[in-house]
């Protein structure tokens, strides 16, 4: 959006260059106001669901698929989902709802089942790490029985330094 659109020259019609200006002004802190209470409405909301970020990652995939399907351009998408979500967390705001709490019934009402991506991966990744833990130790043993028993007079001389023929 070009800040200057619709803002007539100052030298032509100062009053109404500076209406403009303070109307746009207004418009930008409203949308920070939005963008600010959006932003602690989700953390609140992710602190009560953990897996809020990835509901509201399926509802933005699932929107812009059908973005891409309609024709936006892939440069155009990304700028049409902002638009929209603040549009949508305006009116949420206004009906006095939360706007997280919308769409993570939105994302649930698409398809999202609950639950991160990522639910028993960590207890997996904790099972091999456990698993590793227990094969290093053993080897480590392995390695310190054998260093034990094989001491350097042990080994023949020639294979501890190395043969260059010549």
């Amino acid at each position: 959006m070009d800040p200057t659109a619709d803002v007539p020259d100052f030298l032509d019609e100062p009053l109404d260059n500076l209406d403009a200006r303070l109307q746009r002004m207004e418009q930008v802190h409203q949308l920070q106001q939005l963008q600010q209470l959006t932003a602690a409405d989700e953390q609140r909301f992710a602190s009560e669901h953990p897996d809020y970020y990835d509901a509201l990652n399926h509802v933005r995939g699932r929107l812009r698929e059908q973005l891409l399907v309609a024709g936006y351009g892939e440069n155009q998408v990304d700028a049409e989902l902002a638009q929209r979500e603040l549009a949508a967390a305006a009116e949420v705001l206004q009906r006095g709802g939360r706007p997280s709490e919308y769409a993570y019934t939105l994302a649930k009402q698409h398809g999202y089942a609950g639950g991160s991506q990522y639910d028993g991966e960590m207890d997996r990744y904790a099972e091999m790490e456990s698993q590793h833990a227990a094969e290093d130790e053993h080897l480590n043993a392995m390695m310190s029985e054998l260093q034990e028993e094989l001491t350097p007079s042990d080994v023949p001389a020639e294979r501890l330094v190395p043969h260059w023929s010549e």
